[in-house]
């Protein structure tokens, strides 16, 4: 059975991902309502320097209920909270199920699904993600088919060392008063440029 799927991330550069009414599917970053760069969405970090207000966060989600193909029964979340639900609830009242999708899963299938990769390890660096609960920076999952499974993760924080080689890269300004959220940001964004060199890696 084909589900109908709204995905939503809470914490810095929070966003929203859904199939829109053109059949194509849509990242709504939040930091394009709150006019703050990196916005939290969950009220959880609720302040007009994050960006998070209600009256913003009750925009965000009419604005996706206005443009989604169909209306959701299955909401993927990851960093809100309870506090966040009623809203969510009023907004899309017809959604049968909430689950969450923890962090560095969303990140491995991300990258997975999207590769041409049948079977793949997949490492996920970050400065932190909640994963059911737990806090973790570095995981490893094994790709094989439609199937994801993660094999390893620990709280070895390489994020913030994959983010400051940013600061040796000549395409990314030098900026001192850059926290790592802007140099690992711009580190991925590069990467999508690359080109796999060889398929038959050994």
């Amino acid at each position: 059975m084909e589900r109908n799927i709204l995905s939503i991330y809470g914490s810095h550069d929070a966003s929203a991902t859904f199939v829109d009414k053109n059949g194509d599917l849509r990242v709504l970053e939040y930091e394009r309502f709150a006019k703050v760069r990196y916005s939290y969405y969950s009220s959880y970090f609720d302040g007009e320097s994050l960006g998070t207000t209600e009256d913003l966060r009750r925009k965000f989600l009419i604005h996706i209920r206005d443009n989604i193909k169909n209306q959701p029964d299955l909401i993927l979340y990851n960093n809100i909270f309870y506090c966040d639900y009623a809203l969510v609830k009023e907004i899309f009242p017809e959604c049968e199920e909430f689950k969450l999708m923890p962090h560095h899963d969303a990140h491995a299938a991300c990258g997975y699904y999207q590769s041409e990769f049948d079977e793949a390890l997949i490492f996920t660096f970050d400065g932190g993600g909640n994963d059911y609960g737990v806090i973790n920076s570095t995981c490893v999952f094994e790709g094989k088919g439609d199937e994801l499974k993660q094999i390893y993760s620990s709280r070895i924080d390489y994020g913030v060392a994959y983010g400051m080689l940013g600061q040796a890269m000549k395409e990314i300004p030098n900026n001192s008063d850059a926290s790592a959220l802007v140099y690992a940001g711009k580190v991925m964004g590069i990467c999508a440029y690359g080109k796999v060199t060889s398929k038959n890696w050994n």
